[in-house]
């Protein structure tokens, strides 16, 4: 396992995504590709899904990390997810375009139903179970493309600052339901 938090998440939430909603076609963070296409960067293919970590100060909309202190120089983070899902906006959905059509230009719609079904109460052994706070197009922002935006917040326990002579004394514990005898 990866001895960064943010690196393992990124890596498990890939692999998670793309094992339970094989619709998506293209999982990577959020590196504004959307607004700076380049020559250098991936292509996207799409319906993609743009993963990342908002601070409240590029993004008034969402809350940041936050961090309260625990023992041993340790502390618990609570960290908001945001997953941008993009599709390609080729297909009519205005109520008179023909009805297969418009259920193609309302499939992201089902997708990000998947989406949210995959993630929500999804959690390893070194975070809690992920659950979403919220949901918004951002459209409108991205023309060509239609945008929804999933926020999820989980929580984990960082002891990576911790000194190493007290590492060992930590100790975690789960409490198991007491079955009669």
């Amino acid at each position: 396992m990866e001895e960064y938090f943010y690196v393992q998440l990124v890596l498990d939430l890939q692999e998670r995504i793309a094992q339970e909603v094989p619709e998506i076609q293209y999982i990577d963070q959020q590196l504004g590709q959307l607004e700076n296409v380049s020559g250098t960067q991936t292509p996207v293919i799409y319906p993609a899904l743009f993963i990342d970590f908002p601070e409240a100060v590029y993004d008034v909309d969402f809350p940041e990390a936050s961090y309260s202190e625990m023992s041993a120089n340790g502390q618990l983070g609570t960290i908001p997810i945001s997953f941008q899902l993009v599709a390609n906006d080729d297909h009519l959905t205005w109520h008179q375009a023909p009805v297969e059509e418009r259920k193609k230009g309302l499939d992201y719609l089902r997708i990000e139903q998947k989406l949210y079904q995959a993630l929500q109460g999804w959690s390893m052994d070194y975070f809690s179970p992920l659950s979403r706070t919220q949901a918004k197009s951002t459209s409108k922002k991205h023309i060509g493309f239609k945008v929804r935006e999933l926020m999820f917040t989980t929580q984990y326990e960082d002891f990576s600052a911790s000194p190493e002579e007290t590492r060992g004394n930590i100790y975690r514990y789960s409490f198991n339901p007491i079955t009669p005898t």
